[in-house]
């Protein structure tokens, strides 16, 4: 039997507003972030730790014609035939494409103060993980 793997996040801060995303309803149009040395720290600590924090992600919806978070997307705003979009999290977003994950853990973005909240309870620098 074939059984899905879901990227779960080990620090939940916001257990009322975690989702499973699944991969293939989800976008993500930034280019992968970061210094190689930074990249490889990241994913080696998603190996041997998990994923810290969930990624933030909203609808598309909220994205297009002025919507609610249209203006803080820094990404170009390119639409696709999914319904999720990432907002933060590109590189933990990558690692699940790349360990072929179906699923990952987020926090849905509604408000710009949502994405306020959410950033910074989850920001993380490279000594940290």
């Amino acid at each position: 039997m074939f059984k899905m793997k879901h990227l779960t996040a080990t620090k939940i801060d916001f257990p009322d507003r975690l989702i499973k995303v699944k991969m293939s309803e989800l976008k993500n149009t930034h280019v992968m972030e970061g210094e190689v040395k930074w990249v490889n720290a990241l994913f080696n600590s998603i190996d041997t730790k998990g994923m810290m924090h969930p990624i933030l992600v909203c609808k598309v919806e909220e994205l297009k014609d002025g919507g609610n978070l249209a203006t803080v997307v820094k990404a170009k705003l390119e639409f696709f035939n999914v319904p999720w979009r990432v907002i933060i999290g590109n590189n933990r977003y990558f690692y699940a494409v790349d360990k072929k994950y179906d699923s990952i853990a987020a926090y849905e973005v509604k408000t710009k103060k949502d994405l306020e909240v959410f950033h910074n309870a989850t920001v993380l620098e490279a000594h940290q993980f």
